[in-house]
């Protein structure tokens, strides 16, 4: 895949435990792949993705924000929130993965004849926003200072009620005063 990734993002629990800690329990990663266009790819950590069907790439049409799609992606791909999924569905976002019995078989898949259409109704990322905001943990990691999901991409991800923690990856040695 060409272009460079400057984003990851981790996907944890809200909370973990009986007395619901605040300690990170990673689930799943994103990572932004900033091309002549966003492109979000979803990894499972460790056993959490055993057996399950792989997810594409996914990439956008033009309309969104990096913040909304980032919303979608989780809700879909990390959460795979079954009502997300079914609104996705309908849309024609949604494809059945064949041959993995045992887990959700759908998958979000945007073809070549979204990625140039007209963007996508924002009932999509209200709903997954909703469906999502008190079981998902994010913490931003940003690779690069430059990149496409900056502050602003943060301050939006937060006004939809989501806790993101703000990292920013730093060679070791340097500081900010350098």
């Amino acid at each position: 895949m060409a272009g460079r990734s400057t984003a990851l993002v981790a996907v944890g629990s809200y909370s973990t435990g009986p007395f619901a800690t605040r300690d990170w329990k990673i689930k799943h990663t994103v990572t932004l792949f900033e091309k002549h266009r966003a492109v979000w790819v979803t990894s499972p950590i460790g056993s959490l993705g055993y057996g399950e069907p792989p997810q594409e790439p996914a990439a956008f049409p033009f309309g969104w924000t990096l913040a909304q799609e980032l919303i979608v992606v989780i809700a879909a791909c990390a959460v795979k929130d079954e009502e997300v999924l079914t609104a996705l569905e309908a849309e024609g976002l949604v494809a059945e993965a064949e041959g993995f019995p045992g887990h959700s078989r759908k998958l979000l898949r945007i073809d070549d004849v979204h990625a140039g259409g007209a963007p996508l109704p924002t009932h999509l990322v209200e709903l997954s926003a909703t469906r999502i905001c008190n079981i998902v943990r994010l913490g931003l990691i940003r690779l690069e200072a430059n990149t496409a999901l900056g502050d602003g991409a943060l301050v939006e991800l937060r006004s939809y009620g989501l806790d993101v923690a703000d990292y920013q990856l730093q060679p070791l040695g340097e500081s900010e005063n350098d």
